[in-house]
């Protein structure tokens, strides 16, 4: 489940819980919250949390990445 909002003009937040099955392992559970930056329409700028819940011992991880879309499709 992911949800998303706009502060501003160029500013959102974004959080999201997913989860994996798989048989003979343990499930996983990972929450992850995003501030993004969009300085233009083709730019887009993110910085985040995750955090896996499980399987135990939980990792917390940090991530920041940059879209930049490079054809168009539609």
């Amino acid at each position: 489940m992911s949800v998303s909002t706009e502060l501003s003009e160029r500013w959102g937040l974004t959080g999201e819980v997913s989860g994996t099955r798989r048989a003979g392992a343990d499930h996983g559970v990972q929450i992850l919250g995003a501030l993004t930056f969009s300085p233009s329409k083709r730019l887009t700028f993110d910085v985040g949390l995750a955090r896996a819940v499980r399987p135990v011992p939980a990792a917390t991880s940090v991530f920041a990445g940059v879209v930049f879309p490079i054809t168009r499709l539609w």
